[in-house]
């Protein structure tokens, strides 16, 4: 806390999902740092999403299936 912010801290085997990441990003603060362990073990598909919210600071989410889904 020496910098006055908060640290969230997980492995990359941890994310088998991209809701996974989604969950702890969007649960993230301003300045909040993200502290991924073993990230070389993380799956591609999450390294992606990973790669896109650190490159825009956001993530597109699909919410339902079929003609009734959003992001």
């Amino acid at each position: 806390m020496a910098m006055g912010v908060n640290i969230q801290i997980c492995t990359g085997p941890m994310l088998k999902r991209t809701g996974d990441l989604v969950s702890i990003l969007s649960g993230l603060s301003k300045h909040d740092i993200l502290f991924i362990d073993e990230i070389h073990r993380t799956p591609s598909p999450i390294e992606e999403v990973l790669y896109s919210a650190m490159e825009q600071f956001k993530v597109d989410v699909i919410i339902g299936q079929g003609p009734g889904a959003r992001t």
